[in-house]
Order: C-alpha cells, then structure tokens, then sequence
C-alpha cells in the first residue's frame, strides 16, 4: 500500500472494524443531514443533532428495555423529581451548546453560592427550562447553538473513542473524512478547539 494511502487510514487503523464501519456511515449521514440544515442556518441542525446522536447509540451497546408482565412497555411514573421530568443529558447538551464552559463545570461554580455561582446558577435555569419545553413541546424549541456545533461534537466523539493519542495530522484526517462542512481542516484550529475543551473539561491531551 502507497504510504500517502497508509496515512490516509491513520485514524481507522486504531479503531475496531465495527466502529470504522459505523463512522463510514455517520460519514453519508452526515453530508445529507448537513445539507439540509443548511438550508435554514439560522435554525437548530436539529437533521444533524439527529444524526450525531444516532452514531451515539450505535457506538454503545443497546439499552435493555424495562417491560411490564404483559410484555408492554412499563408505564412512566408520575414525576417525583426535576430529572424525572426532564432528561439531565438534555440540560447538559443545551448548556454546551450555549456556552463555552461545560457543563460540569458550571455546576461546580454554581456550588459556589451566591454571587458568582448565582450567574452559573441563572445559565442552568435557563437551560432547564428549554429543556422542559423541548420535552412536552418538541424540537421547534431547540435553540440554534452559539458554539461551533459540528466540529465540538466531532471532537468529543474522537475523545470517547480514544483518538486523542493521535498525531495531529491523523485527527485532522478523521475530520476531513467524516466532516460534512466543506472546509479544509487544519491541525493547529483542531488544537485550539481541543485546548479549549481541555480547559472546560480537563479531558482532552493535545
């Protein structure tokens, strides 16, 4: 195999050939998700928020149904808590779809008390509430994000597989193949990014 091919395949080479399969197809999913999103730039990606979160649940294995004697779904319980109404992971996606922090890091500040963790505490509030209205009003209240979406969600899929060992140039390729944007990626924009997700999350090691 040429070795400009070999480089080609860095970041596949690393991974198991289920998992290279699946990103192949979030890959064609993505180019028609994008597209249509684009169509309308001023509103939620919600076709591409759908499809990353499809590459998600194929990426993890399949959550066991809880089901009643019958065989039916068990019904839903009333609600005894705030995250019996609302799913966490909802609150948690829209805050870091709205701010560059994270969210386990506005949940630190906002333990801080009054005054600077009250700012932190207002912003989950927020986020709250949009998610009780996507929940019992649907994705028309999604609001459209106010970080670069597509790349940060890229970027924490690459972390969860473990692709942070990579040399840039390999990330960069990782972009370039599954990426529907259109652009060139560049290896020293993917480090910033990931710096900035080092600094909310103290996860990321580029």
């Amino acid at each position: 195999m040429p070795k400009e091919r070999e480089n080609q395949n860095r970041w596949k080479m690393s991974l198991e050939p289920r998992v290279v399969e699946v990103l192949e197809e979030t890959a064609e999913r993505l180019k028609l998700s994008w597209g249509r999103d684009m169509e309308h730039p001023k509103s939620y990606p919600v076709n591409t928020d759908y499809a990353l979160r499809e590459t998600e649940a194929d990426l993890r294995p399949p959550p066991q149904v809880q089901r009643s004697a019958k065989g039916l779904p068990a019904p839903a319980p009333r609600a005894k808590s705030v995250y019996e109404l609302i799913d966490e992971s909802t609150v948690k996606r829209l805050y870091e779809q709205q701010h560059a922090d994270s969210y386990s890091r506005a949940l630190k500040q906002a333990s801080e008390g009054y005054g600077r963790g009250y700012a932190a505490w207002k912003q989950i509030v927020n986020c709250l509430r949009v998610a009780y209205l996507i929940e019992f009003g649907g994705d028309d209240f999604i609001p459209k994000p106010k970080v670069h979406f597509l790349h940060r969600e890229l970027l924490g899929i690459a972390e969860s597989l473990e692709l942070d060992h990579l040399i840039k140039e390999g990330l960069v390729e990782f972009f370039d193949d599954i990426c529907p944007c259109g652009k060139k990626h560049n290896a020293e924009a993917i480090r910033k990014l990931g710096k900035r997700l080092t600094k909310s999350r103290g996860t990321w090691k580029l």
